[in-house]
């Protein structure tokens, strides 16, 4: 189960900023950022510009907007969880 409203939700301001985007409307995080449609809220921003989004996003900065949960003592974050079920699957 993913947490948040959409993928756009899942991208740090910083992301936005460096994609030329405007997001003084917005907050970095909390539960409204995570249900936050973003499309709405950030002139300029549609499915389309989502790569953009990625360019310059590390491991670090993916995993820092993340609901982190402990499964069998070790700490693991949603995007893990989500790839372990696709090697399961595979």
């Amino acid at each position: 189960m993913w947490y948040k409203r959409c993928i756009e939700n899942y991208f740090p301001n910083e992301a936005y900023e460096e994609a030329k985007m405007n997001t003084s409307n917005i907050t970095e995080t909390g539960v409204d950022r995570d249900y936050l449609k973003i499309s709405e809220k950030i002139a300029g921003y549609s499915k389309d510009k989502l790569p953009s989004l990625t360019s310059k996003m590390s491991r670090k900065k993916y995993e820092s907007g993340l609901k982190h949960f402990y499964v069998n003592g070790e700490d693991l974050s949603e995007l893990q969880l989500f790839l372990l079920k696709l090697v399961r699957i595979i």
